[in-house]
C-alpha cells in the first residue's frame, strides 16, 4: 500500500500564509497520516498509543498558539473560532479517555479497539481538513486584509 494512499495530505490550498501555522498544520496531518498507517497496518497497541499522545500533546500546543495568533491580530470572529476548536478538543479528550479504558481491559487490538481507532482517526482527520480550509482560511484572509 503506497503512503499518499493513507488517509490525509497536506495540499498548498490548504495554507494559511503563515509559515509557523502551516508547519504546525502538516505535522498534525502527518500524525493522524501515521496513525492511520499503524492502524491499518494493525500495529502494536504501544506505538497507536505513543502516536495518539504526541498527537494529543501537539494538537493542544497547536490550538493553543493558533488562538493566541488570532487573538494578537484582533480576528474578530476569535470566540466562534474557539468554540469550533472546543469541538475537536472534547472529541479529541473523550476518544482518548475511550481508547486508556479499552486498553486496560485488553492490550491487544479487538474489533472494539480498532472501530474506536478508525472513527477516531477519520473524524479527526476530516474536522482536520475542513477547519483549516473552511475556518482558518477566514483569519488568514482577516489577517491579509487588515496587515
Amino acid at each position: 500500500m503506497k503512503e499518499e494512499n493513507l488517509g490525509i495530505m497536506w495540499t498548498p490550498e490548504m495554507s494559511v500564509f503563515d509559515e509557523e501555522i502551516d508547519n504546525q498544520h502538516k505535522i498534525l496531518i502527518d500524525s493522524l497520516k501515521k496513525l492511520g498507517k499503524e492502524i491499518s497496518l494493525d500495529g502494536d497497541i504501544k506505538e497507536i498509543i505513543d502516536t495518539v499522545d504526541v498527537l494529543k500533546k501537539y494538537t493542544k500546543k497547536h490550538l493553543d498558539y493558533e488562538e493566541e495568533y488570532m487573538k494578537k491580530h484582533k480576528f474578530p470572529q476569535l470566540a466562534e473560532h474557539i468554540k469550533k476548536h472546543l469541538i475537536y478538543r472534547t472529541y479529541f479528550k473523550n476518544f482518548k479517555k475511550k481508547l486508556d479504558d479499552e486498553v486496560v481491559k485488553n492490550s491487544s487490538i479487538n474489533d472494539t479497539k480498532l472501530e474506536l481507532l478508525v472513527d477516531a482517526e477519520r473524524f479527526l482527520s476530516n474536522w482536520l481538513v475542513e477547519h483549516i480550509i473552511l475556518e482558518d482560511h477566514k483569519y488568514a484572509a482577516y489577517i491579509k486584509k487588515n496587515e
